[in-house]
This record gives structure tokens, C-alpha cells and sequence, in this order.
């Protein structure tokens, strides 16, 4: 532990365990405080999309998360009347950008603990339960955050408190922030239920179904233990008797016996605070946005969240950086969240319950062009991985250049020992400036200093009478340049979430006077036009 001051974080569900995880990362240390007693005994959300395995990995913790979960390939969008499959997402057409090109289905119960026993063994922090948040007030020096105790009050100071703490967030509350959107007529019925599903006959259920239906459509998710099943509540509805659940798992499961777990309803709200950031107090996963559960993004979203704020006050906080820096917080990542509940999650939920049948017939006509055609099968699962997720509000062609904003996509290189790497290895906690040149050129890289490391990116092996040799990779056929676009001698500056702050000429300047420019420039990219509400929607990294 530092003599530092510590990051608090409110809430100890998954959101805050990883941004707790983000901080010990980068050396700082924080302390998390939650009003329950443990970590969540619920089922809860269970999807994992490809973009948070990425950030799990990055924060050590995706090997028990794998081990833990269940992995699959293809996502079906079904059409109950007909029961035939309208478009199959195939998340191994993305294995050329990322280490996970599948989805993980591991419920939040058995998630949380994965989480915590990592970060209480990362010792750079603490986890207080019972912990309520009752209070808080905040100066230029610091934080002061006053919590409920089962001992009486007190309080904690840090150097700035993030909120994790869901979507009835105190801290929201205490700050005067305010949450903005809708909440839908329908409710959702959730069902958990332990039922033989691969002995249905006919056609075999993935482990994630969207089953199309004007009144009845159905979710199905397999996750590791159990099967998990939505449905539609209609407006004025009464919650379902006993009866009516039963009813409503025969649409799904026939004649098979079944189970019943666990079953709740709820309502389903699209709403984004107003505020990302007040001060040094900052929102973060459903305390800054409600997404409705349809294509799984709520969860994954405050991941996100999660991923890119830590290093932003690491950068502060060494003094790489000013604290204009923490606005770029807010106008990168609430946008995002606005488009992944307006544009995607909506959209999913439109068309599994869309009624009208000329619509109807659209959407299929629609989708039956998608299940033909590669090209939008791989945007549509980019898209719905959350990789194609850009903080670059520019639309370009598909297969075009990776452009300032988007996410780098992995691949793997050689070292100068022989041995695989992917690129996302060397993405840790610093910016990193890839070189794409040829070694025979002999070109110049800047030295490593605090925050900063370079490297060169080549088609050629480095020899071994020039100290580029160790800082060099190999990129076999130069894959990975053409990827990008990425011209010859061009440099791409990426930031420790993975995502492209700069490309530029290196005969025009050197990496780390950019790296200081985007730093200390308040106007640069870093801090982008907060008007923009609509990221790029399609993005094509092939």
C-alpha cells in the first residue's frame, strides 16, 4: 500500500469490484464500501460479452471467469409461429480481433465472488460490508464520504469516490444528479429453472435464444447450472400466479419436467443521469445509466465504464496529466451509454416484440438479408461484442482505417525470443506507440519514460547488432498493419484501455511529444465535442 489517499468506491457488485480491480492495477489504493453484508447471493445478470472478457483479462481475472463459465459461438434469433431461426451471430467471425470471439454466460452470484477473492488479494485495498453510504462532501483536496456502520457513523477521505452502487445509487442521490429516459409499459418476468433442455426434440436451443412473438416472446439463456428464461409482463398484467409461470415455461420446454429455481419481476427502464461526473465524485455502470437487460448490455456497458476511468485519474494523480483529463470521462462514456440503450438494446427489443405484421414481415425479410451475407453477420456481432463500441463520432466506410477513437483490435506478434504474443499483452497500465516500419530502415524510437512505452512494428525481424531488436515485433505478413490501415511509418498512440488516441506521421513528430500533447492539451481529441450523442453504430475491423 502507498501513502496515497484512496480511491472509495460505493458498491461491491460487479461494476465496483472491477474498477476496484482497474485501481490496484495501477498501484493505487482504494477502498470499497458496500451496505450489504457480502457479495450478491442472486442470480442476477449472467451475460459476458467478448469486449469485458478483454477487460478481465487485462485485470487478471478471466481464467476463473472462463473456468467458471459457459462459453458458446452463435446467438439465435428465432421466430416462434414458425420456430425456424432468422439469423445465426456467429462470434467466431471475430476471432481475428480479439482473444474472446465468443460469449460467456456465468450468472452474477457466481461472478461477485470470482471478483472479490481478487481483490482482496491484490492488496492494494479493502472491502467494508455493511457499509451504507449515508453522506458525502467533497473540496479541492479530497472527498469525504460518511457511511452507516453496524458500530455507529463515520468517516472515510479519499482522493475522489466512484459510485457503483446500482441503479438506486446514494451517491447519485447525495450529488443531485439526475436520471433522464423512460420506463417501459411491459415488465419482465424472469424464470430459473432446471429442465433437460438439450433432450428437446427438433431443433436444439444455443445458449442464447431471442424467440420472436407479438405477445409471448421469449429469452432463453443457458447458463452454467441452470436455464434462465424471460418474458413479457403486459401492461395492467397481475405478476403471474404459480399457474401462469408454469404455462409460460411450456411455451419454451414442451412436455420436459421442470424445476422452478427462482422467478422474479421487474420493471425495465432506459435512463442515462444527466452527470457522469461531479467534482471528484464520479458514476459508473447502473448508478450513471439503466439499459434494458435485451442483448445483455447493461452489465457489460458499466464494465466499460469501469475500464475507462481508472486510468485517467492514475494519469492525474502521477501528474502526467490535468484534471481536464476526468471530463473526457463523462463525454466518451455517456454517449455510449445513451447508444447502447437507444440504438441497440432498444432496437432488440422492438423487433423480438414488434406487432404490427407488415413490420413483421419487414424485419424478416430484413434479417434473412443479414443471415446471407458475412460482411454484416461480422458487424452485427463487432457491434453486439461491444468491440465496435468507437469514442470517434465519424462514420466511415466498412474495412476502412482505424481511426482516433476506436478500439485497437488484437493479434497475435512474435517477440525476440520466437515466442506468440497478442497485441493486447503489451497494453497494460501506460500508453503504448506502435511504430509500423521496416527494421532494415533502422527507424529511431523514443526512450520509455513514466506512462509511456514504445515499440516497433514490423514485417522484417530486427537484427540482433541493433537495440531495436527487443522492442521489436513481428507481424507476419503484416497482418496486424493492415488491420489498421496502418501506412508505413505511421504511429499509433494507444491509450491503457486499448483504444487509439493518435495516428500520426513519425517523420513529423516524435511519439512522446504526441503522448505529452494529448496529455496536456485541453482541447485536443481527449476532450471531444460533448454535443455528440450518437457514436458510429458500424464499425468494420476486417
Amino acid at each position: 500500500m502507498t501513502n496515497r489517499r484512496p480511491v472509495i468506491i460505493v458498491g461491491a457488485g460487479p461494476v465496483g469490484l472491477t474498477t476496484a480491480l482497474e485501481f490496484a492495477k495501477l498501484n493505487i489504493p482504494f477502498v470499497v464500501v458496500e451496505e450489504d453484508a457480502t457479495v450478491s447471493t442472486l442470480p442476477k445478470a449472467g451475460t459476458l460479452m467478448p469486449r469485458t472478457l478483454e477487460i478481465f483479462d487485462n485485470i487478471g481475472v478471466v481464467t476463473p471467469v472462463l473456468e467458471a463459465g459457459l462459453r458458446f459461438d452463435e446467438i439465435h434469433f428465432v421466430e416462434r409461429s414458425s420456430d425456424k431461426v432468422l439469423v445465426h451471430v456467429d462470434m467466431h467471425l471475430l476471432r481475428d480481433i480479439t482473444a474472446f470471439p465468443f460469449v460467456l454466460n456465468l450468472p452474477q452470484h457466481e461472478l461477485e465472488p470470482i471478483l472479490l477473492d481478487a481483490v482482496l488479494k491484490s492488496g492494494m485495498g479493502t472491502v467494508l460490508f455493511n457499509h451504507k453510504l449515508v453522506d458525502f462532501s467533497q473540496d479541492a483536496s479530497g472527498c469525504y464520504v460518511t457511511v452507516e456502520t453496524e458500530h455507529g457513523q463515520k468517516t472515510l477521505e479519499g482522493e475522489y469516490t466512484i459510485g457503483c452502487d446500482g441503479s438506486h445509487s446514494a451517491l447519485r442521490k447525495l450529488l443531485g444528479v439526475k436520471m433522464e429516459g423512460k420506463t417501459y409499459p411491459e415488465r419482465f418476468m424472469v424464470i430459473d429453472t432446471q429442465v433437460p433442455l438439450d433432450q428437446r426434440e427438433g431443433r436444439k436451443l444455443t445458449y442464447l435464444s431471442y424467440v420472436f412473438d407479438p405477445n409471448e416472446w421469449i429469452i432463453a439463456v443457458r447458463q452454467p447450472k441452470f436455464w434462465r428464461f424471460l418474458f413479457p409482463v403486459q401492461e395492467g398484467d397481475p405478476d403471474p400466479s404459480q399457474e401462469e409461470m408454469e404455462r409460460k415455461i411450456r411455451i419454451a420446454v414442451g412436455n420436459l419436467p421442470v424445476e422452478l429455481v427462482a422467478s422474479s419481476v421487474y420493471k425495465v427502464h432506459h435512463r442515462c443521469a444527466n452527470r457522469f461526473r461531479v467534482g471528484r465524485a464520479f458514476l459508473v455502470g447502473d448508478a450513471a445509466h439503466l439499459i434494458t437487460p435485451v442483448g445483455g448490455l447493461g452489465l457489460n456497458t458499466g464494465i466499460c465504464d469501469a475500464d475507462n476511468l481508472p486510468w485517467k485519474i492514475n494519469m492525474v494523480m502521477t501528474g502526467l496529466a490535468s484534471s481536464d483529463l476526468l471530463d473526457t470521462y463523462e463525454a466518451e462514456r455517456q454517449p455510449i451509454a445513451q447508444f447502447n440503450a437507444q440504438n441497440l438494446a432498444d432496437r432488440n427489443r422492438r423487433y423480438i416484440m414488434m406487432k404490427n405484421p407488415v413490420k413483421r414481415l419487414i424485419r424478416n425479410v430484413a434479417l434473412r438479408y443479414v443471415e446471407g451475407s458475412e460482411k454484416l453477420k461480422w458487424q452485427t456481432a463487432a457491434q453486439g461484442s461491444l468491440l465496435a463500441t468507437s469514442y470517434n463520432p465519424v462514420k466511415r466506410k466498412p474495412g476502412g482505417k482505424i481511426l482516433e477513437g476506436d478500439r485497437i483490435p488484437d493479434g497475435p506478434l512474435l517477440d525476440h525470443s520466437g515466442e506468440y504474443v497478442r497485441l493486447y499483452n503489451l497494453i497494460e497500465k501506460d500508453f503504448i506507440a506502435l511504430t509500423f516500419a521496416d527494421a532494415r530502415n533502422r527507424p529511431v524510437l523514443d526512450n520509455d519514460v513514466d506512462g509511456f512505452r514504445a515499440y516497433l512494428i514490423t514485417s522484417q525481424d530486427a537484427t540482433h547488432d541493433t537495440e531495436l531488436r527487443k522492442r521489436s515485433f513481428l507481424d507476419l505478413g503484416g497482418r496486424l498493419r493492415q488491420r489498421l490501415g496502418a501506412q508505413p511509418g505511421e504511429v499509433y498512440l494507444v491509450r491503457p484501455d486499448g483504444y487509439v488516441a493518435k495516428v500520426f506521421a513519425g517523420n513529423q513528430k516524435t511519439a512522446l511529444e504526441v503522448f505529452y500533447e494529448v496529455l496536456g492539451e485541453p482541447d485536443g481529441w481527449l476532450k471531444p465535442n460533448v454535443n455528440w450523442t450518437k457514436p458510429a453504430d458500424e464499425r468494420d475491423f476486417g
